[in-house]
């Protein structure tokens, strides 16, 4: 089976953090789900994470669930770091937003449905936080379909009535075949496809992700409706979604391989992969090869640039977000060379590239 990846979003405060906690406690990825508020989640590693109580970078983390590999990425949910979470978006088979029942749909969680629907990712809702007092599901289960002219499929375990209506109404093809009564439990789940990339339908489910009330549910849904990635036998291709340096300064490529597979020590471009690493939260492996479908680290690589495509795979959507501020840097000359500085924030616009040094 090929790997998949998804992504979980928000607006900040939300419970996506905790929810990323529970899936990977639930797939026994690990030991004890953490907590923001107990600095001890296992994506929100970096001392400055910890300190603000925030996701400021985006953490992976595989897992596997009913036999299906996945990764997750935990992406922001501060609207200071929206071009992060847009640079993950280019290596995701599905999304989960996560809205909270009790403040709901914030204006951050608009923008990050019109960034997934530019992208065609199918979606699904996870709506948290039904144990607060003030909770209404039912109202923001209702605001989110009015806004976002959708439909909101409650999920029980298989493809429901619902979800087939849904499809239906979107393809008149699909409606014929429908109401001849010619289609097979079985072809359901990529028969929904279409309408979930284009945002008519969305699986969703009601819970709690800081005690982990309907994350197995959610699993489930991602399980059966999330579509195999493809690419196995296709040509090498790559899409570069991250830059990241460790504290030596040593330079990490993040890609996810889209076709074919991928080799240590192999050429790319004009420039030899040293290393391939599979991470999990801040810790890797080193492997010998990746495979389509599946996300790595890349040491070697000094002139890839996030949002690129590498081998077959075409050049990246622009970004959408651009920064509208300009600042400007004052420093001890004595201290450090306009040169050194120069280089430092170079460095800095590796890793973020909205800063434009």
């Amino acid at each position: 089976m090929q790997t998949r990846v998804m992504g979980i979003l928000a607006h900040v405060d939300a419970g996506k953090t905790s929810l990323s906690e529970q899936i990977l406690f639930h797939a026994h990825a690990i030991r004890q789900a953490g907590r923001v508020d107990h600095q001890d989640s296992f994506l929100d590693s970096d001392p400055l994470e910890k300190r603000r109580g925030i996701t400021i970078f985006s953490g992976q983390a595989p897992f596997v669930w009913q036999e299906q590999p996945w990764y997750l990425v935990d992406t922001p949910g501060h609207a200071d770091f929206m071009p992060e979470m847009e640079r993950c978006l280019s290596v995701l088979d599905a999304a989960i937003v996560t809205v909270s029942c009790v403040e709901g749909v914030q204006s951050h969680t608009e923008t990050i449905w019109q960034l997934l629907r530019r992208r065609n990712i199918p979606t699904f809702f996870f709506l948290n936080k039904i144990d607060r007092a003030g909770a209404d599901p039912d109202r923001v289960q209702k605001e989110l379909e009015t806004r976002f002219h959708t439909t909101l499929c409650p999920f029980e375990g298989a493809v429901s009535l619902q979800m087939m209506d849904c499809a239906a109404e979107q393809d008149d093809a699909l409606l014929e075949r429908y109401l001849s009564g010619e289609i097979l439990p079985e072809e359901w789940p990529k028969l929904l496809l279409p309408a979930m990339k284009e945002g008519f339908l969305c699986p969703c489910v009601r819970g709690c992700a800081l005690t982990g009330e309907g994350v197995e549910p959610l699993l489930d849904s991602l399980h059966l409706l999330t579509p195999e990635p493809g690419g196995e036998d296709a040509p090498f291709s790559a899409r570069v979604w991250q830059i990241r340096r460790d504290p030596q300064g040593g330079r990490t490529a993040f890609l996810r391989v889209t076709g074919g597979t991928l080799r240590a020590k192999e050429m790319v471009g004009e420039e030899k992969i040293s290393e391939l690493r599979v991470y999990n939260g801040t810790k890797f492996k080193t492997v010998q090869q990746v495979s389509a479908g599946e996300l790595c680290g890349v040491t070697g690589l000094s002139r890839v640039r996030a949002g690129e495509g590498l081998g077959a795979e075409p050049a990246g959507k622009l970004p959408s977000f651009q920064p509208v501020l300009g600042a400007s840097v004052l420093f001890d000359e004595k201290q450090c060379s306009a040169r050194e500085m120069l280089a430092i924030f170079k460095a800095l616009e590796d890793e973020e590239p909205a800063l434009r040094v």
